[in-house]
């Protein structure tokens, strides 16, 4: 009495024609993780920004003639009350802003 065989009968691939719509959307989903990313650095960006130029109006002293010292501890102020969630700390268009899950190493 021998026992049954148990062949490995691999399935086969699908044809690749079959396979590119979902190359496609994976695709897809890449870029706009990508996309979403980088809307949140510019963001970021330009909140921190807008927070070194009305501190540079407050100061009286225009952009040109700024040092990188003075910009940067603007700079560093804005990512501070960012982190903390400052009621008072706005975006470039006014908005009060609050922390996100983004990293703050800017």
């Amino acid at each position: 009495g021998g026992g049954a065989s148990l062949a490995c009968h691999p399935r086969p691939l699908p044809p690749a024609h079959a396979l590119a719509p979902l190359a496609i959307v994976h695709g897809a989903i890449g870029v706009a993780r990508h996309a979403t990313a980088l809307a949140q650095a510019t963001a970021k960006f330009e909140r921190r920004f807008a927070h070194v130029q009305a501190g540079m109006r407050a100061q009286g002293r225009p952009m040109e003639a700024a040092e990188l010292d003075a910009m940067e501890a603007l700079w560093q102020a804005a990512k501070r009350l960012e982190r903390r969630g400052e009621p008072g700390y706005r975006s470039a268009s006014g908005q009060a802003q609050g922390t996100g899950p983004q990293g703050d190493d800017q």
